[in-house]
């Protein structure tokens, strides 16, 4: 279990026990003043937390960073969600010229595809359905409109949503 404080902190407990494993400062107070989201990798042993502007992938055993990498060139960064057994990461942000989600290598970051949803609402909340998979369905609240689409529809393996290359 984690939990974020307003300070930029995160603290990681064992779930069944309740015993704290670790703390790390996970995001400057100063340029980034919060934490936009965190996501457990399906085993437990890696935690990635997002700002506006960056992922970082935490060891939960030994809380200390692993890797950190930009969500997206000029991105605001909401939300980060594991997937495909925790081997890839969505995250949600806005970026000129809308909003959107890129998808990225979990343990790398490396940049696997970035896809817009919309030009002009607001993302409020996403979600996946079925997490695991590799092809999940993305559901996304975004002003008044729910939308969704397949991961695969994302990275233009599909027609639906026009992908930024």
């Amino acid at each position: 279990m984690a939990i974020a404080t307003r300070d930029g902190n995160i603290q990681v407990f064992e779930a069944d026990s309740g015993r704290a494993v670790g703390a790390v400062m996970a995001h400057s107070v100063g340029d980034e003043p919060r934490m936009t989201g965190m996501s457990f990798h399906p085993d437990g042993r890696l935690l990635a937390s997002c700002s506006y502007s960056q992922i970082i992938i935490w060891d939960t055993i030994h809380a200390k960073m692993k890797s950190r990498f930009s969500t997206r060139p000029g991105g605001l960064a909401t939300c980060v969600k594991h997937f495909a057994q925790g081997t890839k990461l969505a995250a949600a942000n806005y970026g000129d010229p809308g909003y959107g989600f890129t998808f990225f290598d979990a343990e790398t970051g490396k940049l696997i595809a970035q896809g817009m949803v919309t030009s002009h609402e607001s993302v409020k909340a996403w979600d996946m359905a079925f997490p695991d998979s590799e092809d999940p369905v993305i559901v996304i609240a975004a002003e008044e409109m729910l939308y969704e689409c397949r991961y695969s529809a994302v990275i233009g393996k599909k027609p639906g949503i026009k992908v930024i290359r």
